[in-house]
């Protein structure tokens, strides 16, 4: 998919609005790549649109060695090629799953599948605010991590997570004050890196 900046922004939302619950809260099928790629690649087209400048927005959607590009013309003209990453683990896809068959998951606290049985076994944990910024920012380096490995000539990195604790710009601060604690995001050869929290919708440069 292809389009000017709002007009991808448009289409991906379209197209996410289209998905069932169930889809969208396990990221199956072709929710996958929508909810991990092209949802968030919309919103760093639009994070970059300012006046004065068009930006276009291209989604591959296949394995390729880079997830997207976005075409940036005006008063200054670069092109930079995407890669994109989403914190959505195995334990994740599990508590989704147990949220579609009985409506209710715990959020935090150890989760796992039963290697004989195949049954889903949750245990709910209290976890203070300080934990979860800690937790979230382990992960969003484990990542920045494992896409260094995979980046191929100039590349900007996307990395999504979802983190109600944000709270539409609260927790940025210590969320980055986490990230710093261990060892911080830079140093791994992507030109820019991005972060999108999917749970309130926005997006910073980070590195």
């Amino acid at each position: 998919m292809r389009a000017s900046a709002y007009e991808f922004a448009a289409r991906a939302d379209a197209r996410v609005e289209s998905l069932s619950g169930a889809d969208y809260r396990s990221h199956d099928g072709a929710a996958k790549c929508l909810l991990e790629e092209v949802l968030p690649l919309s919103r760093l087209g639009l994070y970059l649109k300012e006046p004065g400048l068009q930006v276009e927005v291209e989604a591959y959607e296949n394995n390729g060695p880079s997830d997207g590009r976005v075409s940036i013309t005006g008063y200054r003209a670069e092109v930079i090629d995407v890669q994109i990453v989403c914190d959505y683990s195995y334990e994740e896809s599990l508590r989704a799953e147990l949220l579609n068959r009985d409506g209710v998951a715990p959020g935090s606290g150890p989760i796992h599948r039963e290697r004989r049985s195949g049954a889903i076994v949750a245990t709910t944990m209290a976890e203070g605010i300080d934990e979860q910024f800690q937790r979230t920012a382990q992960d969003l380096i484990r990542l920045l991590r494992q896409k260094s490995l995979r980046r191929t000539g100039r590349q900007a990195l996307l990395i999504a997570f979802d983190a109600m604790t944000l709270q539409r710009g609260y927790g940025w601060r210590p969320l980055y004050a986490a990230l710093t604690r261990e060892g911080g995001l830079s140093g791994s050869g992507f030109d820019t890196v991005y972060l999108f929290n999917g749970a309130t919708s926005e997006i910073q440069r980070a590195v």
